[in-house]
């Protein structure tokens, strides 16, 4: 698995994804960024929105599409090109905005957390050799520079249970 631990909004679930352990020790910190990040992701409803847009503009451009397959219409080809263009400029607003939620995920993370557990999973993930970024993660590297920035500028403390 590419990640430790996913949350599927779509049916409420934390997945853990276990992963062997060189040192066969569990770093609690490190759990804890994990499973506090995921609940960031649970925190957030963005998610469902952005699906709900993607799904509509697909039964748009579907349903378009069978009207100028049926009637052979110049309007069906110019709103075929129009929800063809809405795709597209959705397909980029999701990327940023999912980019946004990773960020999201580690502020919540630090705020109901403290620094510790979110800068012990970002420096775990900033020296794995497989951790690069993706569309919707930036580099490991540049997650933990933006929380480290974050720590120093907000003055948060590590938050002991």
């Amino acid at each position: 698995m590419d990640s430790p631990a996913m949350y599927y909004w779509e049916t409420d679930e934390l997945v853990i994804h276990p992963r062997e352990v060189a040192t066969q020790a569990i770093d609690t910190r490190l759990a804890d960024g994990i499973l506090l990040h995921e609940l960031g992701h649970r925190a957030d409803r963005g998610p469902r929105l952005r699906k709900r847009a993607g799904y509509g503009l697909l039964v748009g451009t579907v349903a378009v599409g069978a009207w100028f397959l049926i009637t052979d219409s110049w309007w069906a080809v110019a709103l075929l090109a129009v929800a063809a263009l809405l795709f597209c400029r959705w397909l980029s607003w999701n990327s940023s905005a999912l980019r946004k939620a990773e960020d999201t995920a580690d502020d919540y993370a630090l705020t109901h957390g403290g620094s510790e557990p979110i800068l012990s999973f970002l420096r775990s993930c900033a020296v794995d050799p497989t951790a690069e970024g993706t569309a919707a993660h930036r580099a490991p590297a540049d997650r933990l520079a933006r929380m480290e920035r974050k720590v120093a500028e907000t003055g948060a403390l590590p938050r002991h249970f």
